[in-house]
């Protein structure tokens, strides 16, 4: 009897191994997911409040505010809510990938149409627009390559 409580011990021992092993899998794993979760917020709560406020302002002055003034207003609400809306389609890309979700779909894409999107996606970055860095394309614009356009999107 002795000798058969030892055995299972050893057993039960080393099944708690692998579910303690496996526990600190998921936590790790749920920290993640929190981290990704607060970077998500984070990331939208700025773009969403400059929209809520230079709404509410131009809705509230609508009246006495210039028409060049609401059109800039407008506009930069516009390109506030592109940007939140790009960047939740590359969230759910990225956990779709994540996730083994998944599915590229292949399709003939122009060199130069990607270039040129991914250089206009920095043309706002400061060393651009100071010109301590120079961006410039020299492609075919008959080069075409078989690829997933949504793996790397601007």
């Amino acid at each position: 009897m002795i000798q058969k409580n030892m055995e299972l011990e050893k057993i039960i021992t080393k099944k708690n191994e692998g579910l303690f092993e496996l526990n600190k899998e998921l936590v790790e794993k749920i920290k993640q997911s929190d981290l990704f979760q607060s970077i998500l917020v984070h990331d939208i709560k700025s773009p969403l409040r400059f929209i809520v406020s230079t709404s509410k302002l131009v809705l509230d002055l609508w009246p006495t505010v210039k028409e060049d003034i609401k059109k800039e207003n407008i506009s930069h609400i516009y390109e506030s809510a592109s940007k939140i809306k790009g960047f939740v389609e590359e969230a759910l890309l990225w956990i779709q990938i994540r996730n083994g979700d998944h599915r590229a779909e292949n399709n003939r894409f122009s060199v130069s149409t990607m270039l040129s999107e991914n250089i206009n996606l920095y043309s706002e970055d400061s060393k651009i627009i100071s010109g301590a860095i120079t961006l410039s394309m020299d492609c075919d614009f008959s080069f075409k390559f078989l690829f997933s356009p949504n793996m790397i999107k601007s």
